[in-house]
């Protein structure tokens, strides 16, 4: 983490792999979609999180350009076994303007970043988790359904069996061997996932299997064919025709658009 000035044209970093952090200070910042559109001003006080490349936060946008003082850095999520955390995150979190005690924090939160040392960190580190959980709150109290999903994390029949997905996506997966993780027949384990995630389980398997399949693509060397066998499928072509019909274009042309954007997938 650090204090910045976000000057005249300054654009914040898109990557896919880890979590970002802008807290606006004073002036004002905005966040742009991918194909281009300013969804959200940050103002005075208001922060937001930034998960893999969806969004961009920017001072390039604004019909007139202001100086921009805030507090920006980037994390890495680390939610133990439970890695369905980090894989459920909404792409985006912004402060509500309203929510009490915000300036307060954001103060707080500015005061400990200007002090020389300190205390390695703990304490910043502490204050943005505060500040993570309670933004995810307030996003599932407003019905944000992709916060709500993390939900399912604590969900003592879904979780281990989400988890048990997210872990190993590329696994040979059956309802029946979902179902016995979560302890509930096949029928209500369906029915429970449905309800609960809007989808069935295996098209909710889909497309973690192709998430992470977009992930090696942008951050390895390995071959297509390796990666459909790794995240599960049988052939190339299956892989290929499924991807294309998901992320709208080859695999092959996925990762080459990535590095034409300033990617750095090996080979």
């Amino acid at each position: 983490m650090e204090l910045s000035e976000f000057g005249d044209g300054w654009e914040g970093d898109r990557n896919r792999l880890r979590c970002s952090f802008y807290a606006v200070l004073d002036g004002a910042l905005s966040i742009v979609s991918n194909d281009g559109v300013e969804t959200h001003t940050l103002c005075k006080h208001q922060f937001a999180f930034v998960f893999g490349d969806q969004y961009l936060v920017s001072n390039t946008v604004r019909d007139a350009y202001e100086p921009c003082r805030g507090i920006r850095g980037s994390f890495e999520l680390s939610m133990g076994a439970m890695t369905i955390g980090k894989n459920l995150m909404p792409p985006l979190l912004v402060s509500r303007r309203d929510e009490f005690g915000l300036s307060q924090q954001i103060q707080l939160l500015e005061c400990e970043m200007s002090k020389p040392v300190h205390c390695g960190r703990a304490v910043v580190t502490s204050m943005i988790t505060t500040l993570l959980l309670s933004t995810l709150s307030d996003a599932v109290e407003q019905g944000d359904q992709s916060a709500m999903l993390l939900q399912v994390a604590g969900d003592e029949h879904l979780g281990p069996a989400i988890a048990l997905m997210h872990e190993s996506p590329g696994d040979a997966w059956s309802l029946e061997r979902l179902a016995n993780e979560s302890g509930l027949s096949r029928t209500r384990f369906s029915e429970r996932f449905q309800s609960t995630i809007g989808r069935s389980a295996f098209a909710y398997l889909r497309e973690l299997r192709l998430s992470k399949a977009s992930i090696l693509l942008t951050t390895t060397s390995m071959t297509v064919c390796e990666i459909a066998t790794e995240v599960g499928y049988s052939s190339e072509s299956a892989f290929s025709s499924a991807f294309q019909e998901h992320f709208n274009e080859t695999p092959g042309r996925y990762r080459q658009s990535y590095r034409v954007a300033g990617g750095s997938a090996a080979g």
